[in-house]
């Protein structure tokens, strides 16, 4: 069972340790001598930094150092981030080995949505010194209507399984629409029934995808379309495609997606691929351990935790429960549960009293790692900027 932040840091670098060992040496990329810091150990604190929320690579350095009785020897800054972009690949295979494992993510039926992924604030991209190197990877402008803003930068599509599984994913430019970014994506799979929203409404899309790939884009019609559905089953599809959308917001807000903080492309990717697998490694670990609410991904752990509420003890105790796997987390004062979300407000009324944290137990260790031994990769080409037509908005 994982009993606080150590014993979970114990489970990745196991879980970690396990699959680096089976990874071709296509992954295993090394210059020079053997470094103090495995490379098992650098992907393991990646992953786990990522849980936290140890969102900046200072600061996920300067806090790795408190815990140098996990991991001995923490990597200079500029060290782990090189490392970290030549272990790309790695972490992207291990993310595979896991969904590999992972019973929710071999589920036929999915939903495909995409979130954006700016890379520049909008006024800065006239100015900006690193605008440049950003076009040349394919980034552009585009608009993303849920959100009524224009963004530099691109989205990232996701196919996600009714489970909660981010099963694939495609980073396209900006500019280009969901539609063909969604079909080049679909493209590459077979046999499977897919929920879109109105962006992916094509009938001779949808029509090639059934009879290539054996791919059903099931969309609701737009009013305006003659064509309906019964209203059940329109109630149907529109409530089963909002696992994207909790996906989506759990990169975006847990994981901090959209402040990822890459100067460059490449810094970029081997960002996207820390986040995804450790959203793919909360769900693995939810599951193994018989946690029935597995798309939960903040913490829960064993008995209660009194702590002082100051500024800086606070901010660490909730960054705390993005550590674990587990269901959820109720902050308390004087026996008074208040949500997670108004946590900053109770900082402020009170910020000399006394919070707890009301965590309880994982289930016990269900089959220990003998299910991930002989998996075999799923298929998953490397990121990139999807070479589809663009155009300038």
């Amino acid at each position: 069972m994982i009993a606080d932040f150590e014993d979970f840091c114990l489970w990745v670098y196991v879980v970690v340790d396990e699959l680096w060992q089976q990874l071709p040496p296509r992954y295993k990329p090394r210059r020079g001598p053997a470094p103090g810091c495995s490379d098992s150990e650098l992907i393991a604190m990646a992953l786990a930094g990522e849980c936290r929320g140890w969102q900046r690579e200072t600061e996920l350095i300067a806090s790795w150092r408190g815990y140098r009785h996990l991991f001995p020897v923490v990597p200079e800054r500029t060290r782990f981030n090189r490392r970290r972009r030549d272990l790309a690949l790695a972490i992207n295979a291990i993310r595979q080995g896991l969904l590999a494992a992972l019973d929710v993510a071999h589920d036929r039926q999915c939903a495909i949505d995409s979130l954006p992924v700016p890379v520049l604030a909008f006024h800065l991209v006239p100015s900006a010194a690193g605008t440049g190197g950003w076009r040349a990877a394919g980034a552009d402008f585009g608009k993303v209507p849920t959100k009524k803003q224009t963004i530099f930068g691109y989205k990232l599509h996701l196919l996600v399984t009714l489970g909660g599984a981010i099963r694939d994913f495609a980073l396209a430019p900006a500019s280009v629409g969901d539609l063909p970014a969604g079909v080049a994506l679909l493209r590459g799979h077979a046999d499977l029934a897919v929920i879109g929203d109105k962006a992916y409404i094509s009938a001779p899309l949808a029509d090639e995808l059934r009879a290539g790939h054996g791919v059903a884009l099931l969309t609701v019609p737009r009013r305006n379309q003659h064509r309906q559905l019964p209203a059940a089953t329109a109630r149907l599809l529109n409530g089963a495609r909002q696992i994207v959308e909790t996906v989506n917001d759990q990169l975006t807000e847990q994981f901090g997606l959209a402040a990822h903080q890459a100067h460059t492309f490449r810094g970029l990717c081997a960002r996207l691929y820390t986040k995804l697998a450790a959203h793919t490694l909360c769900l693995y670990l939810n599951r193994l351990l018989g946690n029935a609410d597995w798309l939960q991904i903040k913490a829960r752990c064993p008995g209660s935790l009194s702590i002082r509420d100051h500024p800086d003890g606070f901010r660490d105790t909730v960054l705390l429960v993005k550590a674990l796997s587990g269901v959820f987390v109720r902050v308390c004062r004087a026996g008074a549960e208040t949500p997670t979300r108004t946590w900053r407000s109770l900082r402020g009324r009170d910020p000399a009293g006394y919070a707890r944290l009301e965590l309880q137990r994982f289930a016990e260790l269900c089959s220990g790692f003998s299910s991930i031994a002989g998996m075999e990769l799923l298929p998953n080409p490397p990121i990139q900027h999807t070479t589809l037509p663009c155009k300038t908005l």
